[in-house]
C-alpha cells in the first residue's frame, strides 16, 4: 500500500514539473498518457481532446500511427456526429466480448485485450477522453479508476489554464472588435522594424488613417452599425496591403499601418490604394454623411528616427488631410509642411473644431447651457457687427460666448438645475464659474485672448459684479456685449426656477438694469436691433 502511494506521489510530482515546463497542449497530453500507462501498469494509452478550432488533438503512447489515426476518426464520428457522451469511467476486461467497444478488430491487431476509459471534462462539459490499454485480460480496480480520474482532471485543468493564457495573450495582441493587431503589439513591432531598418539602411513608412464623419455616422446609425463600419474598414484596408505590412486599430476610428522597406513615394501609392479599397467597400454616402478616409504619411529616417515622432507626424499629416480645403485626402509630412502656414491652418481649421467640441461637452452636463451659448454667440456677434466693432472683437465675442460657461462642468448638477433660489454656499460655487472656465481654457493654444473677456462677463456697470468688482468702461466692450445678450436670452428662456418671459417683459427688465448691470448705451443700441 505504501509503495502505491509513493508511486502516486511521484507521478503527481512529475505532472507538476510537466505543468511548469509545458509550452504546448501536445506536450501536456503526451506526458499525461505516459504517466497513465505507467501508473495503471498498462501497455499503451490514448488521449483525444476536442478543441475549438482544431477539431481534435490526439496523442497515442506506444500505439501505431495507423491505430491512433483510425481511433481518432472513429471517436470524432461517435462523439461529434452522433453526439454520444461518456459521463463516467468505464472499463472492459475483454474487449472482444464487450459490445460497447468500437474498432475491436483494430484493437486486436494492436494486441489489446482490455481497457479503461474516462471522460476529460471542464465544468461538466466533455472535452475529451483518456484511455489506457492492456494486452492482458485485466479487471481494473477502483484505485486504478481513481488514478485515471485524477489524471483526467489534471489534464482538463492544465489545458483550460493554457487556453486562458492563450486568450490573454491574443487579447493583448489583437483588437477585440476588428481582430487586427492591437496598439500595444503594433508599437513593439514598429520598434523592432525601426531597429532592423537602421542596421540595413532601409526606409520604413507609417500610414495614419482616420474615418471622416465617423461620429456623425455613429449618432445616426447607432453604435452597432458603427462597429460594423469599423470591421468593414479593417477588411478593406487589409485587402489592399502587402504580406509584410502590419495593420493595427490604433484607437476609435483610427488605423495605423507599418510599411517595411517603403519610401514616402511608395507609401503614397499604397495609401491611395488603401483609400480606393475603402471607398469601393464602404457605402460612403449614408443619410447625407460623406464618409471618407484621410491618410497621413511619415517615413523613417527622412521625417524622424523614433516611432513616437513618426506617428505624431503621420497623425498631424492625417489631420491636415481631414480638414484641408484642397480636396486631397493623402498627405506626406514634409509636403504639406512646406506648402502650408501651420499656425494659420491651426487657427482657421483646427481651432474652430476644438471650440465646437468644448461647447458640445457642456451639453453633457447641462443641455440648456449648450443651446443657450449658441444663441448668445449668434446674437452677440450680430450685435457687435451692427455697432461697428472690428473683426477681431467679433471673433472674440463669438468664441467667448460659446465657452464662458464651460466652467459649469465642475459645478454639481443639483445646483445648476435647482428649482428653488440658491443658498449662500451654492451661490459662492456658481460665482466660481468664470474662474473654472479660464482654468479649462488656458491650456488651449489660440484661446488666450478670450480669457480676460470670460473673467469680466459677470462684472456689472455699477461695480457690484464679480470676481473683481470692475465698473463702467473698466469692463471690456466684448464682455459688456456678451453680458447683455446673455441676460436677454436667459429672460426669454424657461429655466428650472422660473418660466420664460414675453419679449416685452424682457425688454422692460433690460431697461430697468441699464446703468446698473448694463452699459446704458449698449442697452439702447441692442433694443433697436431686436426684431
Amino acid at each position: 500500500m505504501e509503495k502505491r502511494y509513493k508511486e502516486e506521489n511521484k507521478s503527481l510530482w512529475k505532472i507538476s514539473k510537466l505543468i511548469s515546463r509545458a509550452q504546448k497542449p501536445e506536450q501536456v497530453i503526451l506526458g499525461i498518457s505516459k504517466e497513465a500507462t505507467r501508473l495503471l501498469n498498462g501497455d499503451s494509452s490514448f488521449i483525444w481532446i476536442l478543441q475549438e478550432k482544431n477539431l481534435n488533438l490526439v496523442k497515442g503512447y506506444k500505439l501505431s500511427r495507423e491505430y491512433t489515426s483510425k481511433l481518432s476518426l472513429k471517436i470524432e464520428e461517435e462523439f461529434i456526429k452522433k453526439n454520444i457522451k461518456i459521463n463516467q469511467t468505464f472499463s472492459s476486461s475483454n474487449i472482444e466480448k464487450d459490445s460497447r467497444i468500437f474498432l475491436p478488430k483494430v484493437l486486436k491487431k494492436e494486441g489489446v485485450v482490455s481497457l479503461i476509459c474516462t471522460p476529460v471534462k471542464v465544468e461538466d462539459k466533455l472535452i475529451g477522453i483518456l484511455t489506457v490499454f492492456s494486452k492482458k485480460s485485466k479487471v481494473w480496480t477502483k484505485r486504478e479508476s481513481r488514478i485515471l480520474n485524477m489524471l483526467a482532471e489534471q489534464t482538463a485543468n492544465i489545458l483550460e489554464r493554457m487556453r486562458y493564457q492563450k486568450h490573454l495573450e491574443e487579447s493583448s495582441i489583437h483588437d477585440w472588435l476588428t481582430g487586427l493587431y492591437s496598439r500595444v503589439y503594433f508599437l513593439t513591432r514598429a520598434q523592432e522594424e525601426i531597429a532592423r531598418s537602421s542596421r540595413k539602411r532601409e526606409y520604413v513608412s507609417f500610414l495614419f488613417c482616420d474615418i471622416d464623419k465617423f461620429k456623425a455616422y455613429n449618432r445616426i446609425e447607432g453604435y452597432t452599425e458603427g462597429d460594423g463600419l469599423l470591421c468593414r474598414t479593417a477588411k478593406a484596408i487589409e485587402s489592399s496591403l502587402r504580406k509584410e505590412d502590419t495593420l493595427c486599430r490604433y484607437g476609435g476610428d483610427e488605423f495605423v499601418i507599418l510599411l517595411p522597406n517603403t519610401d514616402p513615394s511608395q507609401a503614397k501609392r499604397i495609401a491611395k490604394r488603401v483609400r480606393k479599397a475603402f471607398i469601393e467597400t464602404i457605402k460612403v454616402d449614408t443619410y447625407g454623411i460623406l464618409l471618407n478616409l484621410s491618410i497621413g504619411i511619415a517615413s523613417y529616417p527622412i521625417h524622424g528616427i523614433s516611432v513616437e515622432d513618426l506617428l505624431v507626424k503621420a497623425d498631424r499629416s492625417m489631420t491636415f488631410a481631414k480638414h484641408s480645403s484642397i480636396g486631397k485626402k493623402v498627405f506626406i509630412w514634409n509636403q504639406w509642411k512646406i506648402k502650408v502656414n501651420e499656425p494659420k491652418f491651426y487657427e482657421e481649421d483646427l481651432l474652430p473644431e476644438i471650440i465646437f467640441a468644448l461647447a458640445k461637452t457642456v451639453n453633457l452636463k447641462d443641455g440648456y447651457t449648450s443651446e443657450h451659448s449658441r444663441r448668445v454667440s449668434e446674437q452677440a456677434s450680430l450685435f457687435a457687427k451692427r455697432i461697428g466693432l472690428g473683426e477681431k472683437s467679433i471673433r472674440i465675442i463669438k468664441t467667448a460666448s460659446l465657452l464662458y460657461d464651460i466652467g459649469k462642468l465642475i459645478i454639481p448638477g443639483h445646483i445648476l438645475n435647482k428649482p428653488a433660489p440658491l443658498n449662500q454656499e451654492e451661490w459662492e460655487i456658481i460665482k466660481r464659474n468664470a474662474e473654472n472656465s479660464t482654468r479649462i481654457i488656458k491650456y488651449i493654444r489660440g484661446l488666450e485672448n478670450i480669457i480676460p473677456v470670460i473673467r469680466e462677463i459677470r462684472e456689472t456697470w455699477n461695480g457690484k459684479g464679480y470676481p473683481n468688482g470692475l465698473s463702467g468702461e473698466q469692463i471690456s466692450t466684448e464682455a459688456r456685449v456678451i453680458a447683455l445678450v446673455d441676460t436677454y436670452q436667459a429672460l426669454i428662456s424657461t429655466r428650472p426656477y422660473r418660466k420664460k418671459l414675453r419679449k416685452e417683459e424682457a425688454i422692460k427688465e433690460l431697461k430697468n438694469e441699464a446703468g446698473k448691470k448694463f452699459d446704458p448705451k449698449l442697452v439702447q443700441d441692442f433694443l433697436q436691433i431686436l426684431p
